[in-house]
This record gives structure tokens, sequence and C-alpha cells, in this order.
């Protein structure tokens, strides 16, 4: 009886072999139901794949205060933590800092009332099925690869953007039709009659973009009822990049990534 946490803390551990889906530290399916939560705090991670997984399960998770040097994949997170679809519980990502050579620094899914805050990371942040959650004083330096957007909120409803940190982000910002890019933040459109992308968000970053950009250059909305502090109420825009949303999407299917 009584309440089980689950801990994993101040290891120092290396994973370099098993090419690009291995993983530091790995939480395979089916942790939720052993615990109560998860902690995984003040580990040292180096990887030849991603760093930290935590994969269906439907309990709190904490990720906090982490050292991640890996390689990363195209589709998976340095960190990733993915829910048990239907699953209504909280969690924290906080403190961490992320160094990859490719993919996403943080790939959140099928999370509700989730804390993200203060990490630093090199890689964009994808948000997938993301609700009710708050991310707030996230530094994004140097981002490698091609991403789309420094923030990516393909599916979600009710988070809050706020004060986040894209100046050193290298991110060239959209022009006014949509074409261009990357940025810093991308709130993704309809993606068919369920998922209806990214709505009812707030997206207030009070400036915090690279040197001579600003909100309408650097926030594309796709989604819908989001409110973007710094666009004209009347923004609308006519996205360049629906190719590339279009081969992700088509990427996440061949991954298994909505299931």
């Amino acid at each position: 009886g009584g309440f089980k946490t689950i801990e994993v803390v101040e290891n120092i551990t290396e994973a370099t072999a098993g090419g690009n889906r291995s993983q530091g530290i790995d939480f395979a399916i089916g942790t939720g139901r052993v615990g109560d939560a998860i902690l995984v705090r003040d580990n040292h991670v180096t990887s030849v794949g991603f760093g930290i997984g935590l994969f269906n399960i439907s309990c709190y998770a904490e990720v906090a205060y982490n050292v991640i040097r890996a390689q990363g994949h195209p589709v998976y997170g340095c960190i990733s933590v993915h829910y048990n679809r239907d699953t209504s519980v909280g969690g924290i990502v906080c403190g961490n800092e992320v160094t990859l050579n490719e993919g996403n620094a943080l790939r959140l899914q099928w999370a509700v009332d989730h804390v993200v805050y203060d990490n630093v990371f090199n890689g964009p942040m994808y948000l997938n099925a993301v609700y009710t959650s708050y991310f707030e004083g996230n530094r994004f330096v140097d981002l490698v690869g091609d991403p789309l957007a420094a923030v990516h909120l393909r599916i979600g409803e009710d988070n809050y953007l706020v004060k986040n940190d894209y100046r050193n982000s290298g991110m060239p910002g959209w022009a006014d039709d949509g074409s261009g890019g990357p940025g810093c933040v991308l709130l993704g459109g309809r993606l068919n009659d369920f998922w209806a992308g990214a709505v009812n968000n707030l997206v207030k970053e009070n400036g915090r973009f690279p040197l001579e950009t600003n909100a309408k250059a650097q926030v594309l909305d796709l989604g819908s009822n989001n409110r973007v502090v710094g666009h004209p109420a009347n923004n609308v825009l006519h996205p360049g990049i629906g190719q590339r949303i279009q081969e992700l999407n088509q990427a996440m299917e061949q991954n298994g990534m909505m299931d």
C-alpha cells in the first residue's frame, strides 16, 4: 500500500551502441502500472540515440535537472514523455540541458496539465496532443538540423507559451505569406475531422525573439481561436510550409506515433 515513486536519480549513463533508437534511460510500456509517480532527476546521459524515454506511462512524471548529450532521433525527442491515451495526470519537465545533433530536444505527447520551464535546448520542442499545459522560461540556443519551428504545437488546446527565450535560436522567421522560415512558434492547423490542430492557446513571448524580428514574423498560427500577442487582429497567413508538414505527418504515421 501507500504512494510509490520510481526514482532514477544522480546517475551517469552512456548508451554507445544500438543506433539512434538507443536510450540512456528507458521506461518501457506499462511503467505507470507499477508506481504512482516517476522521478528522473540530476542524471548525466550520453547517447548515440536519444537520452530519456518515458513511453506509454499513466502516472505523474517529473524529468528535471538532467544533462543530456545525444545524437538524437529524427522523430522521437531527446527527452520523450509519452502518456497512455486518455491519461489525465500532470507532470513537470524543468531545468534540463539538452545538446543533440538532430531531431527534437523534447517530445511531449498525450499530456495534460504539464509545466515545462527553465530548460535549455539546442533542438526544437515538439508538442503533440498536449492540453492545459504551461511553458515558460525555456531557452532555445543555436538550433540544429532543419526544424519546422523552435516550438511546434501540432495538436493541443488551452496551453500557454509565455516568456520563452528565442533570442539566440537562429530562427529567421516567416514572410507575410507564410513562406520562408523556420520561426520560433508554429501552431498547427486542422488535420482532419477529428484532429483540430492547435486551438485556444495563448502565445505571449514578450518580444524575446531574434534581433530585428517580432511575433508577426516568428509565430505562425495555422490553428483556430488562438491568441498571439503581437499579431494584428486580422492576421491571416497562407503557409508555404505545407509540404514539410505533410512529410512530418507521414513520418509520424510510419512510426506509429499517433497510436
